[in-house]
């Protein structure tokens, strides 16, 4: 049985099939789409625990994808790839919804390095999930979104340990050789707008 599955969105064939080769070397179940309206009823019939999202698909953006993949699979970690990295384009993914950003031409070593820190993400996200659920179940006239200065004591708590734990696995999943390219921070989405596009500029193109 497959350790996790993954979509790959390309219009590419060969950069579908090198990706496919590198996460079946590592014991994924992966699932190929071509276009915009495959990986649509891919993610519709399925639930994947990584997408492998190209920037361009065809003549479509793939950034107008990433809220339709969220809105079927909530918790799937989705990863940009392109040959055309800059900052603009990482702020943008990130703000519509993915996860981490890859440049073409890629390495299987960066794939694995990856796969290895969108494990420990998916694995986050679904104990938050988990959590706002157990909150809403026991106190269920709580607005979560609410201004009280208790809710947003409480959700701050939440947030800070959430980092905490991420950064904490990340650190301890990273190789000391994993590559340096182009990788937008984690669940930088989730957070205030305030210092978006720095935190993405320092983890996507490190000095």
């Amino acid at each position: 049985m497959a350790r996790f599955s993954v979509l790959i969105i390309d219009d590419e064939k060969n950069i579908r099939h090198t990706l496919r080769v590198c996460l079946e070397s590592i014991d994924a179940a992966v699932t190929e789409a071509a276009s915009a309206p495959a990986a649509l009823d891919a993610i519709g019939l399925s639930v994947f625990d990584v997408v492998f999202l190209d920037l361009r698909i065809g003549t479509q953006s793939g950034l107008d994808l990433i809220p339709q993949l969220l809105a079927e699979n909530p918790n799937v970690v989705i990863i940009v790839v392109t040959a055309y990295a800059t900052v603009e384009t990482a702020v943008e993914a990130i703000r519509r919804g993915a996860w981490d950003y890859l440049p073409k031409p890629f390495t299987p070593a960066q794939i694995r390095h990856l796969i290895e820190k969108a494990d420990v993400q998916r694995s986050l996200s679904v104990r938050m999930a988990s959590l706002e659920d157990r909150l809403q179940s026991e106190a269920p006239d709580v607005d979560l979104g609410s201004h009280a200065q208790a809710m947003r004591t409480v959700m701050q708590v939440i947030g800070r340990a959430a980092a905490v734990d991420a950064n904490r696995a990340q650190s301890f999943a990273a190789s000391p050789r994993a590559p340096t390219g182009a990788a937008a921070a984690p669940l930088v989405h989730r957070h205030a707008e305030r210092g978006l596009q720095e935190e993405v500029t320092r983890r996507t193109f490190p000095l």
